[in-house]
């Protein structure tokens, strides 16, 4: 598929510059045909001209059928690998012949060729088409039919009246709602094109709530009276929306998550963040509005998440119910079983329903206030030119902390990390010293309760790991000073010999050590980075094997692996004696050579035991 659209794009690119040089030429022959005084040159110039104009019209025909052909291969059910192709043909054909104008030819002087014919493109039949895709399970499908549809005139053909792009609203608000994610990443893309196409370019004041179309938002938001109103209004009453659903959630968090989900709610503003241009002057003529809008929506994702958390946080998140919801299971049951075979929307069990929906809300709110961190001007003295203050870069990088530290559930603490290396990226590049040295406060404060507080049990230390690798990760500079800093820490705290009366119940420093070491270890950002420290890490991994602790002992065998996986690569094939997956001693060696040594005097120990026929008192790889 990837060949024949690459031939393809070649094609139609020969093709519209043999279309403009003939139709050039076409002119050419009938000026040169009135001004002909002879009949016979005047005969055969004209027929040229017919010959021109017939092959002009066999390349129109083709190209007509092509888009008619990609309209009809975008129907509902179509497979993955026929509509993503069908977009990426019209995307090709987009980008050669335009949508209302050609695009310049390279080689022709001409701005604005003259081209004998109008791709149709932007008709009413295939905008309507382009929308359905929204409605696609596949992102790549959604993304590229947003696209193109962008590249449309505004309004969109066939959705010119406001009362269409209301409808058009509501249903896409019918599948935010949804409990599903799929369906609930539909509705959230067309809240995006309609932001996108019709409140930033064209105006229109429109409710994102079907029910509170006429009634005033719940923060009294006036109606819409310029272009640059449009945009903060109906951002204002997206909010609001997303507040009504944050208090359901506060009250009843089962009700919430079978009816009232945040997530798909979350993931529109993310769109609508997203499409926002700070330096346009619909920003700046209500920046002081725009202002509150952020701070609004800054509140509502700490509301967000403080709302969830208690779920997350559990002990043993998967297949936990909160208290307030186990009472009157038993009798519940069967009324449950009778709604389940009802309703064939069911959405699953209690717990599996709750926690979906939480760990999706932190997902979308995380990444919803990544957005708003990345492309926000921020100062950290109040300004008129900055919207985010220091203390809401302090207040995010706080959240984070606290989700990446408290959250148990792995696929929610997973989803928190990019928004964190994308603030550490943002404060770390930033100009204003007091800004850019948060990162440092805060990974010294991480370093330091490694030892400070007890924490209890957790597999592989959850998500502080990664709390300590965003911020490393994201260091721009070449010598990397917080690395080192870290791993020199974590070194000296992993080789201590913990206590052999030490609780098992609680994670002892070491094993926190050992696991964020293997996290950083395992880390392709850092990978050439890290690879200085691999010689003490093999060091630290070996004489773990020997620790008293099981646990120490069990971190050390992983940190082992990670760190030959590491410094040998990938296995290239499966046999474990095949030389490809080796590197030499001598290269090894030149790679590591505190090692040689090291390795040496250990395999003098192992043979020394051997000899003497003693129980090894450590495991010797």
């Amino acid at each position: 598929r990837q060949q024949m659209c690459a031939h393809l794009s070649k094609m139609l690119l020969r093709l519209r510059g043999n279309l403009y040089s003939q139709y050039r030429n076409y002119k050419s022959l009938l000026i040169y045909a009135d001004k002909c005084t002879q009949q016979s040159k005047r005969d055969d110039a004209l027929l040229d001209a017919q010959d021109i104009l017939v092959a002009i019209d066999q390349a129109k025909t083709f190209l007509y059928w092509l888009c008619d052909h990609v309209s009809e291969s975008l129907y509902p059910g179509a497979s993955y690998q026929r509509v993503a192709t069908a977009l990426r043909i019209l995307s090709i054909t987009i980008k050669v012949f335009g949508v209302t104008e050609l695009p310049a030819i390279e080689g022709f002087t001409d701005q604005q060729p003259d081209f004998p014919f109008t791709m149709p493109i932007a008709n009413p039949r295939l905008c309507k088409t382009l929308v359905d895709v929204f409605m696609n399970p596949y992102d790549f499908n959604r993304v590229q039919a947003f696209e193109i549809l962008c590249q449309f005139p505004s309004p969109l053909p066939g959705m010119e009246a406001k009362s269409d792009v209301q409808d058009l609203l509501w249903w896409g608000l019918n599948n935010v709602v949804s409990t599903r994610a799929g369906e609930s990443d539909s509705g959230a893309m067309v809240f995006r094109l309609v932001f996108t196409k019709y409140v930033m370019e064209l105006g229109f004041d429109l409710s994102p709530e079907q029910n509170a179309a006429t009634v005033a938002s719940t923060n009294k938001v006036s109606a819409a009276t310029t272009v640059s109103d449009a945009a903060n209004v109906f951002t204002e009453r997206l909010l609001d929306l997303l507040e009504k659903q944050v208090h359901v959630a506060k009250s009843n968090l089962l009700l919430a998550s079978q009816q009232h989900p945040m997530h798909g709610t979350l993931l529109a503003l993310q769109y609508v963040f997203q499409e926002m241009d700070y330096k346009s002057t619909a920003i700046k003529n209500n920046f002081a509005q725009w202002t509150k809008t952020h701070a609004r929506a800054i509140e509502l994702i700490h509301e967000t998440c403080h709302t969830v958390m208690p779920v997350l946080s559990d002990a043993s998140p998967e297949g936990n119910v909160p208290t307030d919801y186990r009472q009157g299971d038993d009798e519940e049951e069967e009324e449950e079983e009778e709604a389940l075979d009802q309703d064939s929307d069911a959405s699953g069990p209690k717990h599996q329903v709750i926690l979906s929906c939480c760990w999706r809300a932190v997902k979308e709110a995380s990444s919803l206030l990544q957005v708003i961190i990345a492309k926000a001007p921020a100062s950290a003295e109040p300004s008129k030119d900055a919207i985010l203050t220091h203390q809401d870069l302090v207040k995010s990088g706080q959240l984070f902390h606290h989700l990446l530290t408290h959250i148990r559930h792995r696929g929610a603490f997973s989803a928190v990390y990019p928004a964190y290396v994308s603030l550490n990226t943002r404060l770390l590049t930033s100009r204003d010293p007091s800004i850019a040295q948060l990162p440092a406060e805060w990974l010294q404060e991480n370093l330091d309760s490694l030892t400070s507080s007890n924490i209890s049990i957790t597999r592989r230390s959850a998500g502080l790991p990664l709390c300590i690798l965003a911020i490393v990760s994201s260091e721009p500079s070449v010598k990397k000073k917080l690395l080192n800093k870290a791993i020199t820490y974590l070194m000296q705290l992993a080789s201590q010999e913990p206590p052999i009366d030490a609780d098992q119940r609680i994670d002892l420093p070491q094993v926190h050590a050992y696991n964020i070491m293997r996290t950083i270890f395992m880390d392709s950002k850092l990978g050439t980075h890290v690879l200085e420290y691999a010689s003490q890490g093999f060091s630290l991994a070996i004489n773990g094997f020997s620790s008293h602790s099981w646990a120490i002992r069990n971190c050390s065998v992983m940190l082992f692996s990670t760190l030959l996986q590491r410094t040998f690569g990938t296995k290239k094939t499966r046999d474990e004696h095949s030389h490809v997956n080796t590197l030499t001693g001598r290269e090894f060696f030149v790679r590591f050579p505190d090692l040689h040594p090291y390795l040496l005097k250990e395999l003098g120990v192992a043979v020394d035991q051997l000899l003497q026929n003693a129980l090894a008192a450590s495991v010797h790889p």
